[in-house]
C-alpha cells in the first residue's frame, strides 16, 4: 500500500484553476497523485499576511511521464484557442515570464507563450530559461523576516507567559514553504528562527516563575 512518503512534490499552484486542470489530466491517465493543500490563515501581528498554495505530489518515476503528457496535451489544444485569450495581449517580456515561472501557469499558457515568442522571432534558449529559472528558485527560496516592533511586542507578552508568544515562536522555528522548484525550505530567516526559540524559552521560564509565585 502506498503512503504519502512515496510521493514527492511535482508542482505548486497559487490558484486552483491550473491545479484542477492538472488533476483532471492525471485522472484521465490513471496516474496516482496526492494533494497537499496548505492554507495558512495566520494573525498578521504574528506571522504576516495570509498565504495559500495547492501542492500536487507524484511518485518520482511519474514526473517525466507527466511532463510529456502535459506538453502533448497543451500543444494539441493550441490551434483551438480563441484569439481573445488574454495571453495573446502579453508583450515579449511578459511571455518570457510565463515560460520562466511555468509553475505559476497552466501548461496551455506556457505552450502558448513559447509559440508566440517563436512567432515574434524571439529565441527561447533552454540554457537561458534554465538560468532564469534558477534565479526564480533563488528568489522564491529567500526567507522572510519579522519586524522589530512585532518581535518587541511578542517579547513583552512572553514576560507574562503569553501562549501567543509560544505559538509564534514555534511557528517561526518550524514553518516551511515550497520554492518554485518544489523544494521545502525554511519560511523565516535564521535570525527570526532564533528569536522563535528565545520566545518559547522566555515564555516557559515566565510560566514556571508565575506558577511558583502562585503556589507560594
Amino acid at each position: 500500500m502506498d503512503t504519502n512518503d512515496s510521493f514527492t512534490v511535482y508542482k505548486e499552484f497559487t490558484y486552483s484553476e491550473p491545479a484542477d486542470i492538472l488533476m483532471g489530466l492525471l485522472k484521465d491517465e490513471g496516474i496516482e497523485y496526492r494533494i497537499r493543500n496548505e492554507a495558512e490563515v495566520e494573525q498578521e501581528v504574528i506571522l504576516g499576511p495570509e498565504t495559500h498554495s495547492i501542492i500536487i505530489l507524484l511518485k518520482p518515476e511519474d514526473h517525466l511521464r507527466v511532463d510529456d503528457l502535459i506538453e502533448k496535451r497543451a500543444n494539441s489544444e493550441l490551434e483551438n484557442i480563441d484569439k481573445d485569450y488574454f495571453i495573446f495581449s502579453f508583450d515579449n517580456e511578459e511571455l518570457r515570464e510565463v515560460v520562466i515561472k511555468s509553475h505559476e501557469w497552466t501548461p496551455l499558457d506556457v505552450a502558448l507563450a513559447i509559440k508566440l515568442l517563436k512567432e515574434r522571432g524571439e529565441t527561447v534558449a533552454p540554457e537561458e530559461i534554465k538560468k532564469e529559472r534558477a534565479l526564480a528558485v533563488e528568489e522564491s527560496s529567500k526567507p522572510e523576516s519579522i519586524g522589530k516592533p512585532i518581535l518587541a511586542l511578542l517579547y513583552i507578552l512572553a514576560l507574562f507567559t503569553s501562549f501567543i508568544s509560544i505559538i509564534a515562536g514555534i511557528l517561526y522555528m518550524t514553518s516551511r514553504k515550497t520554492n518554485s522548484a518544489g523544494d521545502r525550505v525554511p519560511k523565516y530567516d535564521k535570525s527570526t528562527r532564533q528569536h522563535g526559540l528565545y520566545l518559547v524559552l522566555l515564555s516557559l521560564i515566565s510560566s514556571v516563575i508565575m506558577i511558583c509565585l502562585f503556589l507560594n
